[in-house]
């Protein structure tokens, strides 16, 4: 059987004896001066055409030739065509009906945030509802419009610096501790310089708030350089009279 192809043009390949070098000894000759015509390849795409009606079978080269490119210019045509799906030509059945159970979904998240705001709100009640609200009254109101008053009020006298290392002595005098025009003045004071430069002993005897020795005696001793506290200062406090 005789199968009829698609015209292929054909391309002669030439080549000329001065691009190459012939050899020593090599005869004359030519041969790449000789025209090569490749046979017309076979198209593994087409159709057979032993299967073809008769009258395609009769047809021209030309006709079947037109065929084949029309056939892959309508591919290329339909290969660049948009992809974009459009409106209504997707399929979703599970649009046409709904489960029942799938409002669950959306129910069972809700009730879990309610029940999850109402315990909260019930824990903060319970603890606003426990908090002991106290009934407070003043205890001491003092102004100092009536001056010093020793009932309430007791002057410290000490010299071991309470425990801080304050290197003072409180006193009992008005020099250091007194109301004026309804104000407390705590103010300090300068030591008695002979107590200072020459050996001399600071007892507060009966007058000292402490029981301790060492808060109630202090020495200056020119030899190994101890002094007595250079600075005198006030202390009070209220544990003769008010207390809470």
């Amino acid at each position: 059987m005789a199968y009829s192809h698609p015209q292929t043009a054909t391309t002669s390949y030439t080549n000329t004896a001065a691009s190459t070098p012939m050899r020593p000894s090599t005869p004359e000759q030519q041969p790449y001066h000789d025209n090569i015509t490749p046979l017309p390849r076979a198209n593994p795409f087409g159709t057979p055409l032993t299967s073809r009606p008769a009258s395609f079978r009769n047809s021209s080269a030309l006709d079947l030739s037109s065929a084949v490119d029309l056939h892959h210019k309508g591919l290329s045509q339909r290969y660049f065509h948009s992809r974009r799906v459009r409106k209504g030509e997707v399929e979703r059945p599970w649009m046409d009906k709904k489960d029942p159970r799938e409002k669950w979904v959306t129910i069972i998240p809700l009730i879990g945030l309610f029940v999850g705001f109402a315990l909260a709100g019930f824990l903060v009640w319970d603890g606003l509802r426990t908090v002991t609200n106290h009934v407070y009254c003043p205890v001491l109101d003092e102004d100092w419009s009536n001056g010093f008053n020793e009932a309430v009020w007791t002057k410290e006298a000490e010299v071991g610096g309470f425990g801080n290392g304050q290197f003072e002595q409180t006193t009992t005098d008005e020099e250091n501790v007194f109301v004026k025009d309804g104000s407390l003045y705590i103010k300090p004071s300068l030591q008695d310089a002979k107590l200072i430069d020459t050996n001399n002993v600071i007892e507060l005897g009966d007058a000292c708030s402490s029981d301790v020795f060492s808060n109630c005696n202090a020495a200056t001793n020119t030899t190994n350089g101890t002094i007595v506290p250079p600075v005198k200062s006030g202390r009070i406090n209220t544990k003769k009279g008010a207390t809470i």
